[in-house]
């Protein structure tokens, strides 16, 4: 059974049979529209993706052996999904990376101390590079931002954080 008049994620299971390797799991958000259909598998939010179609944008790889399961840091994710972008111009969207250092890099003059975390998501949530509170540029229609995420790279715990916008 699934959410959508179609099982998206059982063509995507076999649009990328043979290009997954043993092992691996990707984790992604299927963008567009159903598969020869008008409708919007998130309403409004195309992605550029024309009517009838759409798109995986990967954001998360595991894989798995003997030795256990490895995370993928997030550089890797994006080099192994170019790479499979440009054998499947049409399945794979892009990654968006707007930011890769430390929080303490990217806001130094903002002192660490109590108000730190607060003072670091004020500044993340109107700095013009991640484009809170504005249109979806990778959507043709005129529709919000629906925010940011942050992962922490060679995180033990391997979390992942959202900023939702306000719209």
């Amino acid at each position: 059974n699934s959410f959508y008049e179609a099982d998206i994620w059982s063509e995507y299971e076999k649009h990328l049979e043979g290009w997954i390797p043993e092992g691996m799991t990707i984790y992604g958000e299927i963008v567009g529209y159903l598969t020869g259909s008008s409708v919007m598998i998130q309403k409004d939010y195309d992605y550029g993706c024309k009517e009838g179609t759409n798109k995986l944008m990967i954001y998360r790889i595991t894989t798995s052996d003997k030795d256990g399961k490895r995370e993928w840091e997030i550089e890797e994710v994006i080099q192994f999904s170019e790479a499979l972008r440009a054998m499947l111009p049409d399945l794979i969207l892009p990654f968006p990376l707007l930011y890769h250092g430390t929080l303490k890099d990217l806001y130094p003059n903002i002192p660490v101390d109590d108000n730190w975390r607060d003072a670091v998501l004020e500044r993340l949530k109107t700095e013009d590079r991640f484009g809170m509170e504005r249109n979806e540029p990778m959507c043709s229609k005129k529709v919000p931002r629906e925010g940011i995420v942050m992962r922490i790279c060679h995180d033990p715990l391997k979390e992942a954080f959202k900023l939702k916008c306000a719209k």
